[in-house]
């Protein structure tokens, strides 16, 4: 199946924020998860890198009941939505993830912000 290139940009942006997600200021910082937990995260993001959508997205639905203030959790099961062309759930989960660092005035999450409403 041959990916667009919106699909492509999204790939690396995912990828770029899960290699990232473990340094300040990203809330989904792994040191706060619990071991059994971080073992869920690590298999549910193997399946969204993989683009396996189908897979991904009730793992991240169970994530984000257990972490629900994880800002990364949040991203990323909205990519899990997304690759599966539900609009509506993504929509709703990039808006938990980005709520929280609004009030910060993060300049990185403002462009991704941004971008998700112009591209996706």
């Amino acid at each position: 199946m041959r990916r667009s290139a919106g699909s492509e940009v999204i790939l690396f942006i995912l990828r770029y924020l899960i290699s990232c997600s473990n340094q300040p200021p990203f809330l989904g910082s792994m040191r706060m998860i619990p071991a059994q937990v971080q073992q869920k995260l690590r298999k549910a993001r193997q399946f969204l890198l993989a683009s396996n959508f189908a897979q991904a997205l009730p793992r991240y639905q169970k994530l984000s009941q257990l972490c629900s203030a994880d800002a990364v959790i949040w991203f990323e099961y909205g990519s899990a939505a997304a690759g599966l062309r539900n609009r509506e759930l993504a929509d709703r989960a990039w808006q938990k993830a980005i709520k929280p660092i609004r009030t910060i005035g993060n300049p990185f999450w403002i462009f991704f912000d941004q971008f998700f409403k112009f591209f996706v």
